[in-house]
């Protein structure tokens, strides 16, 4: 059973690694194997962006009207949890990719009934890093109710990494969850929320980071040998359920069960490492 035509991927990049996801696509001949294709990206250094540090990426029509070409769609990471509705370049972009399929990933609920009121099309995706005060691993039924919460509320939610293999995520509905399958951390991280709060308080200006607070802010804040203690511990103890970085078969096995959006990150990686994920991940699932 060729299981490809039930995946629906969202890259990272859209923008910032255009030439480099097409590239990959054209090389491979790949534009018709899986059910449809989403990139996503925080773009003009809008103060609505969240989940990366600024880091100047440019609007390019001529991208974007490619992208439609090939029939895919195009996600904005408007996920600061601070908005200011008034915001010009943040209206501006919304009126720019208004259209059936685009979506916008946030978690600001005024932004939320703002969007639904003035640009239907939108698809609206509650974004992970909204989840600081979720448990991750094991969720608890408080966690729980906030995602079936989000899930009236939203087209789509990302839920926490950790709780990818949780049965309890598996009550419910699998078409609304995307599953984030390249993010590379720790069961239950004690800074994920606030490492998310301090991009978003970064982002509110409409400048670069600098390479000081990309060390301080955009990378991980647990020192390197405790990090790879704690994954390696979590590994053995978990095994195939160990829920960040997934396998073949671990994606395989999410497909089987009827997980159809997976989402990979990276948009802020080196070009090395953006393409050792595209080869890792955008492969042949099939069952013989």
């Amino acid at each position: 059973m060729n299981l490809n035509k039930r995946i629906h991927w969202n890259i990272a990049g859209a923008f910032a690694k255009y030439n480099l996801i097409i590239d990959f696509f054209s090389k491979r001949n790949l534009y018709n194997k899986y059910r449809h294709i989403t990139v996503y990206d925080g773009i003009e250094n809008c103060t609505w962006n969240g989940g990366r540090l600024h880091k100047y990426i440019p609007y390019n029509k001529k991208i974007k009207e490619h992208y439609y070409d090939l029939g895919w769609s195009i996600n904005l990471t408007f996920s600061n949890t601070k908005i200011n509705l008034n915001d010009e370049k943040g209206n501006y972009l919304l009126k720019e990719f208004h259209k059936e399929g685009n979506g916008i990933i946030l978690v600001n609920d005024d932004l939320r009934k703002y969007i639904n009121k003035n640009y239907p099309k939108y698809k609206l995706i509650h974004s992970i890093t909204a989840c600081g005060d979720i448990q991750g691993f094991p969720l608890r039924e408080e966690d729980l109710i906030f995602y079936k919460d989000k899930l009236k509320k939203y087209d789509m939610i990302i839920p926490r990494c950790d709780s990818t293999f949780d049965k309890k995520l598996r009550i419910l509905d699998k078409e609304k969850i995307e599953i984030l399958i390249s993010d590379t951390c720790i069961l239950n991280c004690p800074h994920f929320g606030k490492h998310f709060k301090d991009i978003a308080k970064h982002n509110e200006k409409e400048i670069n980071a600098t390479a000081d607070l990309w060390t301080k802010v955009g990378e991980c804040w647990i020192e390197s040998q405790e990090f790879k203690k704690k994954v390696a511990f979590e590994k053995r103890m978990l095994g195939d359920k160990y829920p960040f970085y997934l396998s073949y078969k671990q994606i395989q096995s999410l497909i089987r069960e009827g997980y159809t959006t997976f989402k990979i990150q990276g948009r802020e990686a080196s070009e090395k490492d953006f393409l050792f994920d595209l080869n890792r991940f955008l492969r042949d699932y099939n069952e013989k």
